[in-house]
């Protein structure tokens, strides 16, 4: 911010697209602040139900951006959708693109113990298996960056 870049921000929430457009200057950067507050906020203040597609999200941001901004999409990926390594694919065509692919502990450790689960009026035992999604995303050749939910995280200026 300190050297003349500016800084945007998309929220891809189920209730459709929050936007700020990129803009220089810390005041930008503390309107994105409140934003992110806010909608985190929201977000838990929400009952859970069916995640809209990520890539329905993605597509509307790809549409906004100009061409050479660079997109850091930070997710889960828990509802990616059909269409997102397409989406992506061509959204890097014009921009660089990276996920942070936030995981938590199960994701990124996962116990070796067998687990017992209530799957409906079923009891199923099964163990939990590393995450696929970081290689999903490697494979497709999208940049991906996992960021341990339990973890600080520092990123590169």
């Amino acid at each position: 911010m300190l050297a003349g870049g500016r800084v945007g921000l998309a929220i891809l929430r189920d209730a459709g697209l929050d936007w700020w457009p990129s803009r220089p200057r810390q005041a930008a950067m503390l309107e994105i602040a409140a934003g992110l507050a806010r909608s985190h906020a929201e977000a838990i203040a929400q009952a859970a139900g069916e995640a809209a597609p990520l890539c329905d999200g993605l597509a509307a941001v790809a549409a906004r951006v100009p061409s050479g901004t660079a997109v850091v999409l930070a997710t889960g990926m828990d509802s990616p959708g059909a269409a997102f390594a397409n989406i992506a694919t061509d959204l890097m065509c014009r921009n660089p693109f990276e996920v942070l692919l936030v995981q938590d502990a199960v994701e990124t450790a996962p116990p070796r113990a067998r687990l017992t689960a209530r799957i409906g009026h079923a009891l199923i035992r099964g163990r939990f298996g590393p995450s696929g999604t970081a290689a999903f995303l490697t494979d497709r050749g999208i940049a991906v960056r996992v960021v341990r939910a339990d973890a600080a995280e520092v990123l590169p200026a």
